[in-house]
């Protein structure tokens, strides 16, 4: 009776191996996931700091700033 559990026995074992690989390969994917995510909410929370210090600053610094960048970019090409 034995003889006849044993292949059933393995079986299983091999399906639970299966789920388990399975199952570890989806939370180290998870983990890639969540550290994508919260990097990209931080590139974005940085963002929104400097639009917000942009536009607390005047229209007028923001013209010149920006006038600036443009002949920093023309004086580099």
């Amino acid at each position: 009776s034995y003889e006849n559990f044993r292949p059933k026995n393995k079986d299983a074992l091999s399906k639970l191996r299966i789920y388990l690989y399975f199952f570890f390969k989806a939370v180290i994917l998870m983990n890639f996931f969540i550290v994508f995510l919260s990097s990209m909410i931080l590139v974005m929370m940085k963002l929104q700091l400097f639009i917000r210090v942009f536009h607390q600053t005047s229209k007028m610094n923001s013209c010149l700033i920006f006038s600036n960048i443009l002949i920093f970019f023309t004086r580099e090409s």
